[in-house]
């Protein structure tokens, strides 16, 4: 039995999805990307999703089998049928997409661009699928190590820290992630990972390399602080938007970041406050209650956008919930908002910087709880706001009538600007801090 042989069959794998995953994504993104309704392109995407995510979780199980084989251990015989988790809001994802793309110079150019994001990611959550689908079944099996590649990101560099991992604990990843799950197999690899540790790694880069590694995340300053000693874990953090209990990437986590980076204003003090003098009653109350639920909610928010026709019911509740707004007598901070795809401001997340400014036609739904709104946010080009409110900001306390009160939902009025005031793109989803005006 061969560790060696293992991670070189690990490797080989790795560089064949990179290959033919980057072909797949090219010749997809450019073909749909010429769609100018978006319904079509949903359509065609939606169809392309169905076929190839099979198609590559099957070949992630078959990557195992051949890991496993390479290591001297036969694999189990039949590789498991897989089930492959379909992208989550995938019509709005899109609709978002399209409508940031009616402003871009090229229009084509910006969708084909965010397709080539949401096929390489689904297609590689597939392809993670696959290979958890056949490490599961195989006995021999007992656990995997993260393999990030040459070039990598400094995210992934850390990460690929050559612990053994469970087989059910999660895998961070972010758009066009190239990580692998390397299989450890009982008496092959379990106590050698025959890999550097990622501080190795670092230490073998030369100085333009480092640099390379953090572009557009700090670059040269950010690698210049590593080169002066201070660990690489320092500087990257993560959470997993999945669960709702933060979970540790060596000793950080992206709440405890925030928190030394601001200190994060008391719920309960938030809360207090706003039960108060935002405790809705009456009619706006029952306005409030329709809101909660998705079937109206989304639609009042598309039809402001502009990403659906206004229908009377969405007009009258839009009528309803002005009405049941009343100014913030204080200011408020402390609270969050989570985009998904912020590249409907054509700006990716992970560029955007202080000053930039997001309005939205729409009512800004905010929530008192970090998780809640990161959860939101999903997993495409995803942007996490600590958001300052200030006094006489005209508000609706959603949370207590609201279907999901776990959910601590306040309502901002509509055709707000949030303005960011920093952006860290160390942090996944990237985390700003920013705050809301109202013009209005």
């Amino acid at each position: 039995m061969s560790g060696p042989a293992l991670r070189r069959a690990t490797d080989a794998a790795q560089a064949a999805w990179d290959r033919d995953v980057g072909r797949v994504t090219a010749r997809w993104a450019r073909e749909i990307a010429q769609s100018d309704r978006r319904e079509d392109a949903y359509a065609a995407l939606s169809r392309m999703l169905e076929q190839q995510t099979r198609t590559a979780a099957q070949r992630g199980a078959v990557a195992v089998s051949q890991i496993v084989r390479a290591a001297g251990v036969d694999p189990v015989p039949d590789v498991p049928t897989v089930s492959v988790r379909p992208p989550r809001n995938l019509n709005r994802t899109i609709a978002r997409d399209w409508l940031a793309a009616d402003s871009a110079a090229d229009p084509a150019a910006a969708r084909e661009a965010a397709l080539r994001r949401i096929i390489d990611l689904s297609l590689s959550d597939a392809w993670r699928d696959g290979m958890d689908s056949a490490m599961d079944a195989d006995p021999a099996v007992t656990g995997w190590r993260r393999v990030s590649r040459a070039g990598c990101c400094g995210a992934c560099l850390v990460l690929a820290d050559t612990r053994v991992r469970a087989l059910d604990e999660r895998f961070p990843r972010h758009p066009h992630c190239r990580c692998i799950k390397e299989p450890v197999v009982r008496d092959v690899n379990e106590h050698d990972a025959g890999r550097a540790t990622p501080q190795q790694r670092w230490d073998a880069m030369t100085t333009t390399e480092q640099d390379a590694m953090f572009a557009g995340h700090g670059g040269a300053a950010k690698a210049d602080a590593i080169r002066s000693g201070l660990p690489l874990a320092e500087l990257v953090t993560f959470r997993d938007r999945n669960v709702n209990v933060q979970q540790p990437l060596v000793e950080e986590t992206t709440l405890a970041a925030l928190a030394r980076r601001v200190p994060l204003v008391r719920h309960d003090a938030i809360t207090r406050y706003l039960d108060q003098h935002h405790a809705p009653t009456g009619d706006d109350a029952d306005a409030l209650r329709r809101y909660s639920t998705p079937a109206l909610a989304a639609p009042v928010n598309d039809a402001l956008r502009d990403l659906v026709p206004l229908s009377d019911e969405a007009a009258g509740l839009i009528a309803d919930l002005d009405r049941a707004m009343t100014p913030l007598q204080r200011p408020v901070g402390g609270v969050f908002r989570g985009l998904a795809t912020v590249g409907r401001w054509l700006v990716p997340a992970a560029e955007m910087q202080p000053g930039d400014i997001l309005d939205d036609p729409g009512f800004t739904s905010v929530s008192l709880a970090a998780e809640i709104s990161e959860a939101f946010a999903g997993d495409h080009d995803a942007l996490l706001i600590q958001l300052h409110i200030p006094a006489g900001t005209p508000v609706a306390w959603v949370a207590p009538v609201s279907g999901a009160p776990e959910e601590q939902e306040l309502l901002l009025a509509r055709g707000g600007r949030i303005v960011l005031d920093e952006v860290d793109p160390t942090i996944s989803p990237v985390f700003a801090r920013a705050t809301f005006y109202f013009d209005g």
